[in-house]
């Protein structure tokens, strides 16, 4: 954000960051900068802003990677903590408004969600904020092509988004008309992707493709990818899962025909299921349009199998950090609760972590399923 905002290119940024990486290490491998469309800098530039006006202005994190040791500025990084996750809260919120216009009981279930307010509050994640846009972009199809294209185009700032795209083109197969508002919509969203890429589009591209190429795993059946020995055969993996997912989601969109656009959640489900990379953070998009559609039960599953897996991935010493300051007793007690924790799960974490993730997939799978019936009904 403090290249944005002084007016250097993010990405150039993380372009050169790579290249120290890859001549540091010898590894064809990319440096995880800021590797999204930029809407997200728009988004966040704001609230940055403020950030800078209310403390002394320096940067909340200093160091790390290549810069010399780690090191959190206090109180800045408090500061930032907040005011860097009011724009997904405000998603959340808006999220559980949609949902409670609806069904006032699906609002609150969405409101209390565990899983919602760990992402959001903890975490600070901005996925909920794609499942926002996601839900909006579901409800606009119809009567607002126009809007609904502007609401997806800001989504695909992840890019995984994109898998939905096919089939809400073939949804507009029979009208035209709606079809070129819809892309008219969807390629004003892009304006700021233009400006980015006529600066430097190799810098971009490079940037934003790292996700093609990176080491595959997470909530999914590729889980243990990541410990093939070999950083080329991950890329390889990778790359077959992507060519996986592309004929997956073809074959799920011809088969259905137009109403299979209507609900996007199978083609993110596919994703989710067999995509090379799917994080704790990702199920955000797609559990709003779980609630909307009247998959409650489902999203529920879904929600607590992702948490626990969160969990036993990081471990609650990452959760009870911010209270074992409160007092020394409190903080003994948290230590004894983790010490305890690992000494339980510690031979066995991996173990689960997999098979979380493979009861994911195939909870995944069976909701493909159960909205193909659907349609073709």
């Amino acid at each position: 954000m403090e290249d944005f905002l002084s007016g250097r290119n993010v990405y150039e940024t993380v372009s050169e960051k790579t290249e120290m990486l890859r001549e540091l290490n010898g590894v064809d491998a990319s440096y995880e900068g800021y590797t999204y469309l930029p809407h997200l800098l728009f988004i966040y530039a704001p609230f940055y802003f403020i950030y800078k006006l209310v403390t002394d202005g320096r940067p909340p994190i200093s160091g790390g990677h290549f810069e010399g040791p780690f090191m959190l500025i206090e109180p800045n990084i408090y500061v930032f903590l907040v005011l860097i996750k009011v724009p997904i809260i405000i998603a959340d919120a808006a999220i559980t408004y949609t949902l409670a216009v609806k069904s006032h009981r699906i609002g609150l279930i969405y409101a209390f969600l565990p899983y919602s307010i760990t992402i959001t509050s903890i975490w600070g994640a901005f996925d909920p904020l794609v499942g926002l846009l996601l839900l909006l972009t579901a409800m606009n199809l119809d009567k607002r092509p126009l809007v609904a294209g502007l609401l997806f185009g800001i989504a695909v700032m992840k890019l995984y988004v994109i898998v939905t795209l096919p089939a809400i083109l073939l949804y507009f197969s029979k009208n035209r008309r709606n079809l070129v508002v819809f892309l008219i919509g969807l390629t004003a969203s892009q304006i700021p992707t233009l400006l980015f890429l006529i600066q430097n589009p190799e810098t971009m591209l490079n940037s934003i493709l790292f996700h093609t190429s990176r080491s595959p795993g997470g909530v999914n059946f590729l889980h243990l990818a990541p410990k093939l020995y070999s950083y080329d055969l991950q890329s390889f993996v990778n790359k077959l899962a992507l060519l996986t997912l592309g004929i997956a989601v073809s074959v799920l969109a011809l088969k259905s025909g137009k109403g299979f656009g209507r609900y996007l959640v199978p083609s993110l489900a596919a994703y989710m299921a067999i995509g090379p990379v799917t994080n704790e953070q990702h199920l955000s998009s797609i559990l709003p349009l779980l609630f909307y559609r009247g998959r409650s039960l489902l999203a529920l599953w879904l929600s607590y199998a992702y948490l626990f897996y969160a969990l036993l991935y990081s471990g609650p010493a990452y959760y009870t950090r911010p209270i074992s300051a409160i007092s020394e007793d409190l903080n003994d007690i948290l230590l004894i609760i983790n010490q305890s924790w690992y000494a339980i799960f510690a031979d066995i974490t991996s173990q689960l972590l997999y098979g979380l993730a493979v009861i994911c997939s195939l909870t995944l799978f069976h909701a493909i399923k159960g909205f193909v019936q659907k349609v073709a009904a």
